[in-house]
């Protein structure tokens, strides 16, 4: 048995480019010492590992043992210099959070047995101890060539409408009422309060960096992150001896007029009372983080917790990605030219229509990509349609439950000005490149309205 684990790991080494810091053999002996030191059977063996999932930070084994235990050990895929132990911690708090407050009972979220957030174990990265989510993966459904289509597009109409409507009333789910010690801007993390474990909001971290706060409001939070961005760009532009020569398009004038322009449009953006109340956060509610029996397609697990926060309302109405679109794919989209701002935003989606088969391209770059293009435009017409379903029945949802006094019908399509900016400052200077165009329109457009007396 232990040749055959050998065999294993060498397998996964090899085909998924396992860090070279990480240590496999550690980390079983890392699950196997907390199991015994649990008091679960401590006379067993790891018989098993295998790969569960692979995503853009961690990956994911499938660790079995002689006793029939099964953990998912979630191993962090970051070096150390570019790895934020506070946003782990956060992370793993939310899920506990989530799992033991009592607030969400309809939110399933594993159970996490242990972790360690430094690089000085026998692991020798970060890792996240948890059991295995029932279900399966929608994601990863695809159709046979030449359709090539996908995930939700690949399902039927009647499977899309439950998978939407269940990611929906999902969403409504976690954007319940917090109580009254949870009324800040931040990110969870645990406290003792009189020797008990409870939760509390702390300061907002992100991957990267800690903001500070807790905060009152998003102007704290945009105000925070723009010095934090103005510092590290200076450190990084001011460094004579740095190797890599500098982006040619953003000249330190470039950056303080942008700089500048976004200040300004801080106190523009004041978030409506109605969308402002605080909810929690999971930035990343798509196919691939939630998981559904096969059968009755009812959510049975929800995971990658990554980078979730309490945060105001107007900020949580993000589609799912799922249901998202963008004007260069599958490809450009022949009224782009009339648009003046075909920036792509992650954030919001492209509304397709169905353009005249004589402007589809001949073929796809991609090598496995088919020729037809009219079932891949056809499912991006119907997801116009599933978002609009999407935020209905997130309405609906708010409204059975009494989350919400009024109606958030359309709370999706009145975020999307808050949406872009706060994307447009958390993606960094180079987010402030991207954008640019659209950045200066809105700050002349403000000033316009200013000189007539409009705000």
């Amino acid at each position: 048995m232990a040749d055959e684990l050998a065999t294993q790991i060498s397998a996964l080494n090899e085909l998924y480019s396992t860090p070279k810091w990480v240590d496999l053999n550690g980390l079983i002996n890392c699950a196997t010492t907390h199991l015994a030191s649990s008091g679960l059977r401590p006379n067993f063996d790891c018989v098993g590992i295998s790969l569960l999932g692979r995503g853009s930070y961690n990956t994911v084994y499938k660790l079995q043992f002689s006793d029939g235990t099964q953990l998912a050990a979630s191993v962090s895929k970051s070096p150390s210099e570019k790895f934020n132990p506070s946003a782990k911690q956060s992370e793993i708090a939310t899920m506990k959070f989530v799992r033991e407050s009592g607030l969400f009972p309809d939110v399933p979220v594993p159970k996490i047995h242990a972790w360690d957030t430094t690089f000085s174990n026998l692991a020798g990265a970060p890792y996240v101890l948890m059991d295995i989510v029932p279900g399966v993966n929608l994601a990863d459904t695809r159709g046979p060539e030449p359709r090539g289509l996908r995930g939700l597009d690949y399902l039927g109409d009647e499977q899309q409408v439950k998978v939407v409507k269940a990611l929906a009333v999902l969403q409504a789910s976690l954007s319940r009422p917090l109580p009254s010690h949870l009324t800040k801007i931040g990110s969870i993390a645990p406290v003792e309060v009189q020797g008990n474990p409870q939760f509390s909001v702390r300061p907002f971290v992100t991957s990267r960096a800690c903001l500070g706060g807790p905060f009152n409001s998003m102007q704290d939070v945009w105000r925070a992150k723009l010095e934090y961005e103005a510092l590290y760009t200076v450190e990084q532009r001011a460094s004579l001896d740095n190797s890599s020569p500098p982006e040619p398009a953003c000249t330190p004038e470039t950056f303080a007029e942008l700089y500048q322009q976004l200040s300004s449009l801080i106190d523009h953006l004041k978030i409506p009372p109605k969308y402002s109340r605080l909810v929690l956060h999971h930035p990343d509610l798509a196919l691939r983080n939630v998981l559904f029996d096969p059968d009755t397609l009812k959510i049975t697990g929800v995971i990658d917790w990554a980078g979730a926060q309490i945060l105001p309302l107007v900020l949580t109405a993000l589609y799912p990605d799922d249901l998202l679109s963008a004007y260069d794919r599958p490809f450009t989209h022949p009224d782009v030219p009339k648009n003046p701002y075909p920036d792509c935003w992650r954030c919001i989606p492209f509304d397709w229509t169905h353009p005249p088969p004589e402007s589809y391209p001949a073929a796809f770059i991609g090598p496995d990509m088919p020729a037809d293009f009219r079932p891949l435009v056809g499912a991006l017409v119907r997801r116009v349609t599933l978002r609009a379903r999407f935020a209905a029945y997130f309405d609906e949802e708010m409204r059975k439950r009494k989350y919400s006094d009024s109606s958030l019908a359309t709370l999706f399509s009145d975020a999307q000005e808050y949406l872009r900016f706060n994307e447009t400052l958390f993606r960094g200077w180079y987010g402030w490149m991207d954008h640019e165009r659209w950045i200066k329109s809105s700050y002349e457009r403000v000033q316009s309205s200013r000189k007539k007396g409009d705000i």
